[in-house]
């Protein structure tokens, strides 16, 4: 069990480690699940019983957090500028400007009004193993209604059209499950698949390699700021809409 904490903490998730947080919620289950194994005297004893977090590990953790230094505007700038072309503009733009990639990967065009400009943030998709996961945001903050500004919605409308037209191409072959984060046959996107092309992108643009959800210079914990935040660092306020169209 000691290993399995070191992995999460350290290699999980793709290279990037799982927050303490996590781990420890992993652990509870895990516990509680060994504990009615041991009632049930399918196992001799909770092996999981005594597994903690171990101080140092979190203390590495949170310097490793402390270190990353997120994009400067100008980067933010460069990368947008940089994928304005590709396929997956219109998701990249919500990654960088509040939601987090798992938001990204559960959002349906049901939850886009297009017309009002306004998304609706309610599931988040993951994938557990080789099954995807579907469930509700973490908190009931982050059930949150968000007006889009008019580049976002340029790009979503343009993103929109282009499902409709490979909807079209694909025939009965397209996998429609409403989704807004799907490849031209309609298959789902994986939260591995997004970070790989968003790594990509960056290596192609040239600027540094970030986590999307750091890649903003400014931050806040309330949800409505925070993405007013973003539009900002973006450069996406009404000073920078001409450019971005």
């Amino acid at each position: 069990m000691d290993e399995l904490v070191l992995w999460m903490m350290t290699t999980g998730r793709s290279g990037n480690g799982v927050g303490a947080y996590s781990v420890e919620l992993a652990l509870s289950r895990i516990r509680s699940a060994l504990n009615e194994a041991v009632r049930r005297k399918l196992v001799v004893r909770n092996v999981a019983q005594f597994t903690r977090v171990p101080r140092q590990l979190r203390r590495e953790q949170a310097q490793r957090k402390a270190a990353r230094k997120p994009w400067t505007e100008e980067e933010v700038k460069e990368f947008l500028h940089g994928v304005k072309a590709d396929r997956l503009f219109a998701p990249m733009l919500l990654s960088l400007l509040g939601l987090r990639p798992a938001e990204v990967c559960g959002l349906k065009w049901s939850a886009v009004d297009l017309e009002a400009g306004v998304l609706k943030v309610e599931m988040t998709r993951t994938l557990v193993g080789t099954v995807v996961e579907e469930k509700q945001t973490k908190t009931q903050a982050g059930q949150r209604a968000l007006p889009l500004p008019a580049p976002v919605l340029v790009a979503l409308k343009t993103f929109h059209t282009r499902h409709a037209a490979e909807r079209l191409k694909a025939g009965e072959a397209y996998q429609d499950g409403g989704y807004l984060l799907v490849d031209k046959w309609g298959r789902l996107f994986t939260l591995e698949r997004l970070r790989y092309h968003a790594y990509r992108m960056m290596d192609l643009v040239g600027v540094r390699k970030v986590r999307l959800y750091d890649a903003p210079p400014q931050r806040s914990h309330v949800p409505g700021d925070h993405w007013r935040a973003r539009h900002s660092a973006c450069g996406m306020g009404r000073s920078r809409q001409r450019r971005v169209h």
